[in-house]
C-alpha cells in the first residue's frame, strides 16, 4: 500500500508539471515497472497529442490486464486507474506497472551526471 500511495503522488506530481507544456510539442509514454526507481523509467512510443498518448497509456494498461488475465498462472494484475497496474506475480514481489505521458521535454529519470 505504501507503494502505491508513492506512486500516486508521483504520477501526479509529474502530470502537474506536464500541463503547462506546449500543445505542439511531442508526448512520450514512459513505463516504470518496478518501485518508482527513477532509472528505471524507459519509453515506450512518441505521440503527436497528449490525448493519443494517454489512450495509449489506457492500452497498455488494458494489455498487461490481459496478459495476467490470458495467463492466470503467472499471477494476478489489478487496474489502479488509467495509468498504474499493480502486478501480484506468484513466486515474486508485488510490483506496480505505471504509465506516464510528460512533454518530450521533461524526462522523469532527473538530469544525467557527467
Amino acid at each position: 500500500m505504501k507503494h502505491l500511495r508513492r506512486a500516486v503522488k508521483v504520477s501526479l506530481y509529474l502530470t502537474a508539471f506536464a500541463t503547462p507544456a506546449s500543445a505542439e510539442c511531442a508526448w512520450v509514454l514512459w513505463r516504470n515497472p518496478t518501485h518508482w526507481t527513477p532509472r528505471d523509467w524507459v519509453t515506450v512510443d512518441a505521440f503527436s497529442t497528449e490525448a493519443v498518448c494517454r489512450q495509449a497509456a489506457r492500452n497498455e494498461v488494458a494489455k498487461v490486464l490481459r496478459t495476467y488475465e490470458y495467463f492466470s498462472s503467472l499471477g494476478k494484475a489489478v487496474q489502479n486507474n488509467d495509468q498504474i497496474v499493480s502486478v501480484f506475480p506468484k513466486d515474486e514481489p508485488y510490483k506496480t506497472i505505471t504509465f506516464l505521458c510528460l512533454p518530450e521535454t521533461v524526462d522523469p529519470r532527473g538530469t544525467k551526471d557527467k
